[in-house]
């Protein structure tokens, strides 16, 4: 058994980047891409590369038919997806950036090779396994909850893990947080979105300010008692 804190000392964005530098080819099949706000990317099973966020916030989802449905948000030092196995991947994983985003293509055999001789304890492997498993137990949560419960969950993941925690207590969401979002995040539709943010306003436990969403009583967050650590936030 590992602490979370050993984990993320071992597989933080400077450590990674530091193991996988050591590939004799590493300039030549990995690189940088840019993408804006709203730009996104489609992943077929038939890719043979992955990708870590250096800047930026990327949505990750899966598409089933005509409907896409939410995985996670991926931020700095995120690995979007990795192979645990030879020639299994995910099919049809859509990325979308939430904001101006900076990510590494690398190539499959060079993350092999790198994590194989760099990291035989399989510590990024494990952190990888562990935020996914995260991410799984958040779509159970939002499969099975009412609507407020849906949404201050969604609000509580949006604030522990991409927040600015302010000095009055208060926590400042992302400017990427709107009705549209939050009701892609739950399930939600836009109209129960705004009916249940309107209830948490007038309970002063959330505010709209400058165009961004305040959460000013965390605490006061009702989540069911099924929503427990370890499972609300990912390693970083």
């Amino acid at each position: 058994m590992y602490s979370m804190d050993k984990i993320a000392s071992l597989t933080n964005y400077n450590h990674v980047m530091k193991l996988l530098n050591k590939h004799p080819d590493f300039d030549k099949r990995a690189y940088q891409i840019t993408l804006k706000q709203g730009d996104t990317l489609n992943l077929s099973k038939n890719r043979n590369h992955s990708f870590i966020v250096k800047e930026g916030y990327i949505q990750f989802s899966n598409l089933q038919g005509d409907e896409e449905v939410f995985l996670s948000i991926c931020q700095h030092g995120d690995f979007i997806y990795l192979p645990l196995i030879d020639g299994r991947f995910f099919d049809n994983l859509k990325l979308e950036a939430l904001d101006s985003c900076v990510l590494w293509k690398i190539d499959f055999e060079v993350l092999k090779t790198s994590l194989l001789l760099e990291d035989p304890n399989n510590f990024v492997l494990l952190n990888f396994l562990e935020n996914y498993c995260v991410d799984f137990y958040r779509r159970i949560v939002l499969s099975t909850a009412d609507a407020r419960s849906k949404v201050c969950y969604i609000l509580d993941y949006l604030a522990k893990n991409f927040g600015i925690h302010q000095q009055n207590g208060s926590t400042l969401l992302p400017p990427f947080v709107s009705y549209e979002k939050l009701s892609f995040f739950t399930g939600l539709s836009r109209s129960r979105i705004i009916a249940v943010m309107k209830e948490l306003t007038s309970e002063n436990i959330v505010t709209l300010k400058k165009h961004k969403w305040v959460i000013l009583k965390s605490d006061q967050l009702d989540r069911s008692l099924f929503f427990k650590e370890p499972y609300d936030n990912r390693i970083q």
